[in-house]
């Protein structure tokens, strides 16, 4: 059983837990009801705790290529008025999610019914132009009532409550809102900022209006943009021009911004993606944001509370609440043209565990994709690059076997050696997601001349600090080890030779659950 517990608080830190995030709408809202149980069963095994689904507005939403809004009785704000079974995929999959006692986050987002978008556009396939604040409240409306505990599905039966929603799917990306830039007489204005802070605004509310209690999710925000006018607007840029300010800060009441108010949200969610380098790098370019870089936008958003421009979480003296739900590698032996191996992936799996449960503020931790993508499903040949447009990220490749990396996903596990000379150290962190409670975990090496794993010895002081474990201090483990109450463990050992370590969980009947061969690192402690 995954770890559930209540949601997460805004004043998380490390030690405290951080349930796992996984989308995956190509398997849980297009499979039929039999897959999508073994789905979620298969996810809530690996540690997932929160389910990430999207309300698709385009999808859902009567005649969603007509320039004309519906009639005949149509209420954007009702569910009931809504066509038969247009909920009917996303029932499925909430109903499954609760069945399996994972929570369930729903995106109201991408694209919009072209009835709802500015007149004149002219993308018919994918509408994003301006979309109309007033539609997508109601249409945010419809999404909270039929999840509010009280309705029944189309089969009659119950269907569960969501308190957990975010608005909109990532913003300052072209290929979701438009337009990104608009252009000044000085350069060019974070156009995209002021269509989304409109857009939240309006439906924020209206969530909490009709299901009262319900954490509402700002942003969900890619951590990659292009240059001013060029691409999507980078984060940190994005996030100023929501809150009206400008690169120092200062208030700014342009046309965008005439009529501002405070930004409120009960949290940001991000997706703090590095597909083609590892989870510790560093973001290139400016205002951009990747995993390693949490603490710069936990400056920002300080910085915007303490102005009063942004209103998240209801502390304001504790770290502001980062959701990460959207998070994941691709393998080369699933995408040829990948920079990483499936062995690299589970090995991310850890220091990407890692480096979210340090970071003051974040509050989840995510996957991207339960499943791969079949290329094939893309239509084009062998040999063209472009067969591979569809994410193969997913921890089962595309028949459903498992990669190292579902093992990983129930197993966080990051080894890396320190330091240098005399105070080089084995430093490990350990997470087991599988259940709640301080588990009893060991380390083990791969002994290639013996063909056999070894135990590795773990000292009982986690910061691999010179001394640490050293003769005298009597906190050598010579067996396993506990976990802190969330399920961490951080550790010191002595240099172990080369080869690749795992991590075990003892279960319930004595049995050990093991994870697969992660390769040292070798760096810096806290990176």
């Amino acid at each position: 059983m995954a770890c559930l517990g209540a949601a997460p608080s805004a004043d998380a830190q490390p030690g405290l837990p951080l349930p796992l995030v996984l989308q995956d709408d190509a398997e849980l809202l297009n499979r039929p009801p039999e897959r999508v149980r073994e789905d979620l069963e298969t996810a809530r095994d690996a540690g997932v705790g929160v389910v990430r689904l999207t309300a698709s507005w385009s999808r859902i939403a009567p005649d969603p290529r007509s320039a004309e809004r519906p009639g005949g009785g149509f209420r954007p704000d009702d569910p009931a008025t809504y066509a038969p079974g247009a909920f009917d995929h996303l029932d499925l999959a909430v109903r499954e999610a609760h069945r399996a006692g994972l929570r369930v986050l729903i995106d109201l987002a991408f694209w919009a019914p072209r009835w709802a978008v500015q007149a004149g556009s002219t993308d018919r396939e994918r509408p994003r132009l301006r979309p109309d604040p007033a539609a997508f409240a109601a249409f945010a409306t419809a999404v909270a009532r039929r999840y509010d505990g009280t309705r029944t599905g189309a089969d009659g039966a119950g269907l569960p409550r969501v308190g957990l929603y975010a608005t909109w799917n990532e913003p300052n990306h072209p290929a979701f809102l438009s337009p990104q830039w608009e252009p000044t007489a000085s350069g060019f204005t974070p156009e995209s900022a002021d269509v989304y802070r409109a857009m939240h605004r309006a439906a924020a509310p209206a969530i909490r209006d009709v299901s009262p209690g319900a954490t509402v999710l700002l942003g969900n925000l890619t951590s990659i943009g292009g240059r001013d006018g060029e691409a999507g607007v980078p984060p940190l840029r994005f996030l100023r021009r929501l809150a009206c300010v400008d690169d120092d800060l200062r208030p700014v009441d342009d046309r965008g911004c005439k009529d501002f108010r405070p930004v409120e949200a009960d949290g940001l969610a991000f997706h703090p993606y590095t597909r083609y380098v590892t989870p510790g790098t560093p973001a290139e370019g400016r205002d951009r944001v990747q995993l390693a870089d949490q603490d710069e936008l936990q400056s920002l958003l300080r910085r915007l509370r303490d102005a009063g421009r942004i209103v998240l979480g209801d502390d304001p003296a504790v770290p502001a609440p980062v959701w990460l739900t959207e998070y994941g590698y691709e393998a080369r032996e699933d995408d040829p043209y990948q920079p990483f191996s499936r062995a690299d992936q589970a090995r991310f799996v850890g220091w990407s565990t890692y480096l979210a449960w340090r970071s003051p503020g974040v509050v989840s931790a995510a996957q991207f994709l339960l499943r791969d993508i079949e290329p094939a499903e893309s239509g084009l040949p062998v040999g063209d690059r472009r067969r591979y447009r569809d994410w193969q990220s997913g921890v089962l490749d595309r028949t459903g076997a498992a990669k190292p990396a579902a093992a990983a996903l129930a197993l966080p596990f990051w080894p890396r050696l320190v330091g240098s000379g005399a105070t080089r150290r084995l430093w490990i962190f350990a997470q087991v997601r599988r259940d709640f409670g301080p588990r009893t975990i060991a380390v083990e090496r791969w002994d290639a001349g013996a063909e056999a794993w070894r135990p590795v010895v773990l000292d009982d002081c986690g910061a691999p600090r010179p001394g640490c474990g050293g003769p005298g201090r009597g906190d050598a483990l010579t067996g396993p080890v506990r976990t802190d109450p969330q399920g961490v463990a951080v550790r010191s050992g002595r240099v172990v030779d080369a080869g690749p370590l795992r991590l075990l969980a003892r279960q319930g009947d004595g049995s050990w659950l093991a994870g697969p061969p992660i390769d040292l690192t070798t760096g810096p402690a806290t990176g």
